[in-house]
């Protein structure tokens, strides 16, 4: 969610390589969610693949438990 995404790909690539990759995919997940949430306002999520119904629970998966932020948490606060 930051328009600077290829900011630090130098420092990610020799201190965490697969990060860049893995960012990408997440990314990849989250459009692709966008994508299918119109298609289930309009003709509801049952009509949906099931590769489309397991995108959408991984994209929920990942916004719910890996990008939320706590505020009662320090490093989030």
């Amino acid at each position: 969610y930051s328009k600077y995404t290829r900011a630090l790909d130098e420092y990610y690539e020799k201190h965490f390589s697969e990060f860049v990759s893995l960012r990408t995919k997440a990314q990849e997940i989250l459009q692709e969610e966008e994508d299918l949430a119109e298609i289930v306002q309009l003709v509801g999520k049952a009509s949906l693949a099931e590769i489309d119904k397991v995108t959408l629970e991984v994209a929920k998966l990942l916004k719910d438990d890996f990008l939320q932020q706590n505020g009662h948490s320090p490093y989030d606060r």
